[in-house]
């Protein structure tokens, strides 16, 4: 999901250090400034890092592999679709530890 962050600054020393510590901040990969140096204003747009990304679907809380243990495809009761177990979760992801 894109975010956008501004970051206004008294003169031009003001903005680079609250520009600066803005960005240091930021963990996304995918980052972009835009200056309006005139306003002494800054717009950070950055990407948020979306947890699910790094999960598979057995790890969801809607994984349903009652049925069989040793399965390696079981039931996801978000989507009614089978999944494999290294299936990489979907945006309806759950933790189950949440």
């Amino acid at each position: 999901m894109l975010q956008t962050k501004f970051v206004k600054g008294t003169d031009i020393t003001d903005l680079n250090e609250k520009l600066n510590r803005a960005l240091s901040e930021t963990t996304s990969e995918k980052t972009e400034v835009k200056y309006f140096l005139d306003d002494f204003l800054a717009i950070i747009e950055y990407e948020l890092h979306e947890v699910y990304k790094d999960r598979y679907c057995s790890e969801c809380a809607y994984w349903d592999g009652e049925s069989d243990r040793s399965s390696l495809a079981c039931f996801c009761t978000m989507t009614g679709k089978r999944m494999r177990y290294n299936c990489h979760a979907c945006v309806q992801y759950k933790d189950i530890r949440g």
